[in-house]
């Protein structure tokens, strides 16, 4: 089997159309500091950048979402639209994000719906430790 190469952000760009056709998220927030003081040392700013995609969109994106029979709501969130709000992302396919999202969910920053298998949906929401994300605690 042939070694896919990684489509160059000019391809992706031209793809959609140009610069101004092409909607991702103009600004990504790391705050390095929550997540050395969280001890999440294997998480990279590749994780990091996906974990906040996944956040806006959830946040103030409009995703397909069920809530479940305990109130809690769960959203599908495309790993296509992952790729596509991060162009500079070194990641081309939908397996690789979905890797990075499953070591999102080892930090408990993210969760899948436990019956996704069953459904054959892939509903996720924010995990325990997501709140953390944005406050600057020392949790040393």
């Amino acid at each position: 089997m042939a070694n896919k190469k990684r489509k160059s952000l000019q391809q992706k760009i031209k793809e959609r159309g140009g610069l101004e056709n092409y909607k991702y998220m103009y600004f990504v927030p790391i705050n390095q500091q929550v997540v050395l003081n969280n001890h999440w040392y294997n998480l990279d700013i590749i994780d990091i950048s996906i974990f906040h995609a996944i956040h806006r969109f959830i946040s103030v994106g409009n995703p397909e979402q069920v809530i479940d029979k305990d109130g809690e709501r769960w959203y599908w969130v495309a790993e296509g639209k992952i790729l596509n709000d991060l162009p500079l992302v070194p990641i081309s396919s939908n397996v690789g994000i979905a890797k990075r999202i499953n070591k999102l969910i080892k930090y408990n920053l993210i969760k899948r719906k436990p019956d996704n298998r069953k459904t054959g949906l892939k509903m996720i929401s924010l995990g325990s430790e997501a709140n953390k994300m944005f406050h600057n605690e020392d949790n040393k």
